[in-house]
């Protein structure tokens, strides 16, 4: 497990009452930058002293700051690599036989607009959280996420009370299989949407107009097939937003 997926995955069960919270989440907004970071300069980043930083450092299971730093580097991608090529359409071929067998029909359940509005969402967030537990389904797009600055959290692995720090534009991801789990999470989620925060809802039960911004709509009873989905909505939006990222990068230049 490189740095960057050990600091992710701790950082999305960790309590906000843990002293090293807040500076895992600082690290982690400028993963990028930290490794040409005095160990004063990053205690300054993160309002905390150089002591902290030491004793996070040790958390971390690093040997020394400069331990964490190379350890930092070696996780981060080579950024040489340019634009990629815009996005092929939409591959379910892979899928088709296990969604055929629940729906008759697949192209209405995975559209390339809802992905490419969801990539773009993710694109204007400083935090992101998911409203499920499946950590292997996203970690590459933590991953991504953290790569450009976002943190993102899974809050039904803990969290702390992340979700309350949402702001307008950040983006809240949650996911539905029965009306039980509907109803317990629909409070969340209008509280999230009351504040601007973008609410992407993946559901395998029937929705209100209005619930989210946007709804994918999952296998309902065929739970394996509600998986199948799952998976395949994950690595066509973590292709999209790869491609927005680059794109926003190379304009800029």
């Amino acid at each position: 497990m490189d740095m960057i997926t050990r600091m992710l995955t701790t950082f999305s069960i960790m309590d906000e009452d843990n002293l090293f919270y807040a500076v895992t989440m600082k690290v982690l907004e400028h993963i990028q930058q930290v490794p040409d970071l005095t160990i004063s300069e990053l205690a300054d980043l993160c309002a905390v002293s150089p002591a902290t930083i030491s004793r996070f450092v040790k958390y971390m299971r690093c040997e020394s700051y400069s331990h964490l730093k190379v350890e930092i580097a070696r996780a981060l991608p080579d950024n040489r690599a340019g634009r990629p090529a815009v996005p092929e359409p939409l591959n379910i071929a892979p899928y088709r036989r296990e969604l055929e067998t629940a729906f008759g029909s697949v192209e209405q359940q995975l559209t390339t607009d809802l992905v490419r509005s969801c990539a773009a969402a993710l694109c204007g967030a400083k935090r992101v959280a998911f409203l499920f537990n499946t950590l292997q389904l996203v970690r590459e797009l933590q991953r991504e996420l953290c790569l450009h600055g976002t943190v993102s959290v899974l809050l039904s692995g803990g969290g702390g009370s992340f979700l309350p720090q949402l702001q307008k534009d950040d983006v809240l991801i949650a996911r539905v299989y029965d009306e039980w789990e509907l109803e317990r999470k629909s409070g969340s989620l209008r509280s999230a949407m009351e504040k601007g925060v973008k609410v992407l809802l993946l559901s395998a039960v029937a929705v209100e107009e209005g619930a989210a911004d946007h709804v994918f709509f999952l296998g309902g009873e065929h739970f394996a097939v509600s998986m199948l989905q799952e998976q395949m909505f994950f690595d066509e939006l973590l292709k999209a937003y790869r491609y927005l990222c680059a794109a926003s990068a190379s304009d800029s230049e």
